[in-house]
């Protein structure tokens, strides 16, 4: 899938299985279930939502989503890794707070200055683009942080499956390459 321009869609994962969907679902919860497993998570018929054992887990590791789709007689795995939800909840609502900030602080500094009037709201704008900046950046730099735990993620999967190929970690071209 082509993106446009600078756009950084979230890293995806793909895999085929010999196994039907519903096996993929008994083998991985099977795999979660062995103490000392590296991944925890969720499994349901078609969808499996993993992360890292809180033992090895970190605020910038990810966290997967995969659906299981039946393709001939295996299976096929698409996922998207991401943050976790509640970070990625405080991110969203981060993000939107500072486009208000910023939108209000145009809009406010505009009428000062239509009537002469200090421009303070623009100063706003201004501090608001700079803490867009440092959100933005925190984002990346998890991203590129969490890659080593993709590819553990992605061993996980592979070794529970007993894939001969571990699948595919897809990024967009300022990602990070994910080690097989």
């Amino acid at each position: 899938m082509a993106y446009p321009g600078n756009v950084r869609p979230r890293p995806h994962y793909e895999a085929t299985s010999p196994l039907p969907p519903d096996e993929v679902a008994e083998t991985i919860r099977r795999a979660l279930g062995v103490p000392g497993a590296i991944c925890v998570g969720v499994v349901s018929k078609r969808h499996l939502d993993l992360h890292i054992a809180e033992r090895d887990r970190h605020v910038w590791s990810p966290w997967i989503s995969v659906e299981v789709e039946a393709e001939g007689t295996g299976s096929r795995l698409k996922g998207t890794f991401g943050p976790n939800p509640w970070l990625w909840g405080v991110y969203t609502g981060l993000y939107a707070a500072q486009v208000f900030l910023f939108i209000a602080g145009v809009m406010y500094g505009w009428i000062c200055w239509t009537l002469d009037m200090p421009l303070t709201g623009l100063w706003v704008a201004v501090a608001t683009i700079a803490s867009l900046t440092v959100s933005c950046a925190t984002n990346i730099a998890g991203e590129w942080a969490g890659a080593p735990q993709m590819a553990v993620t992605r061993r996980f999967l592979a070794e529970a499956l007993h894939l001969e190929d571990p699948g595919v970690v897809t990024v967009g071209a300022a990602g990070p390459e994910i080690p097989a």
